[in-house]
């Protein structure tokens, strides 16, 4: 978590507060590390960090939009910014979707 908070401080995001979600109380089975964070400015912030070998694929992509529509239906807000924090190749499709959506996608440095 360390290295997230440091790589994300780097692109000038900032966050007062950063919990780790539950994936058990989301009823999420994909193996993904969800943050809840609040930033500087008090916006919430969805971030997902992701650690795989294998490309990230489209059909992962639209599944990630999935559960952060999940995410906003069980907290009952809308986060102002979502973030992929990713080490594994990104399809040029998949970037392209989650771009379109307004997601910030930060490459983990190795």
């Amino acid at each position: 978590m360390k290295t997230l908070i440091e790589t994300l401080a780097k692109y000038d995001m900032i966050f007062k507060d950063i919990n780790k979600l539950d994936l058990k109380d989301l009823k999420i089975k994909t193996k993904v590390l969800i943050y809840k964070g609040t930033s500087v400015n008090g916006e919430y912030c969805s971030i997902f960090e992701i650690n795989k070998k294998s490309r990230f694929l489209k059909k992962d992509s639209s599944k990630l939009l999935d559960i952060n529509e999940s995410l906003k239906e069980y907290y009952e807000h809308n986060f102002a910014k979502s973030f992929l924090y990713i080490s594994s190749p990104l399809c040029s499709k998949a970037k392209e979707v989650l771009e379109n959506e307004k997601w910030i996608i930060v490459k983990q440095e190795i």
